[in-house]
């Protein structure tokens, strides 16, 4: 065989080696939906002239990305979010963002519904990159003295206060995850999942 063919074949079994091990690789670090949000977002700027997250091409989504570092994160942490408009939620939901801090290697789901005049409901979901693990908790907030309600105990006082049901949390939570923000996803992305179908992720409700 003359040495130029060798030469040919051996680029093409290198090339086709790399091609192999950047898909087995992409198929090992994207392991559910939520990696794919992270991953496909980390690295915006939240800076007008550059590039966009697949997120900001969602109906509805803010006209820009925020960068929160030095505003709602510490100096030196890289923290980005994107949220709804809202006048492109429906009642009671009152706020959906998703903030993606590549420097704790964590995307944060927050979403809200008004639960009456006074009082709105807080989800916030945690997902965790290096564990692979969405934990999510409730919180309350006062509207009129901006008191906000964390604690077990305070929470839980507060569910029965407005009778709200496991089945009411459950049903909130999933129509802001599933039915809004992740079928949003899936539209916008060539996404291996689906609302119903997460991949490879541990779920922990606090609740």
């Amino acid at each position: 065989m003359k040495t130029p063919v060798k030469k040919l074949l051996v680029l093409l079994i290198c090339l086709i080696s790399i091609l192999i091990s950047a898909f087995i690789y992409e198929k090992i670090k994207f392991q559910n939906i939520f990696d794919e949000i992270y991953y496909d977002s980390r690295n915006a700027s939240g800076e007008s002239f550059d590039r966009r997250s697949s997120l900001g091409n969602i109906k509805g989504m803010s006209a820009s990305a925020t960068n929160l570092t030095g505003i709602a994160a510490p100096e030196g942490e890289h923290a980005i979010m994107e949220f709804y408009e809202d006048d492109s939620l429906n009642a009671p939901m009152n706020s959906l963002s998703i903030v993606n801090n590549s420097t704790k290697k964590e995307l944060r789901i927050g979403y809200s519904y008004t639960v009456t005049g006074n009082i709105t409901i807080f989800f916030d979901n945690v997902y965790n990159v290096k564990n692979r693990q969405l934990t999510k908790v409730i919180s309350f907030v006062e509207i009129d003295s901006s008191k906000r309600i964390t604690t077990q105990k305070e929470v839980k006082d507060t569910l029965l206060s407005y009778k709200i049901t496991d089945g009411q949390l459950a049903a909130w939570d999933y129509q802001g995850m599933n039915n809004v923000f992740l079928k949003d996803w899936v539209s916008v992305y060539p996404s291996n999942y689906s609302p119903d179908n997460l991949g490879n992720v541990k779920i922990h409700t606090q609740w």
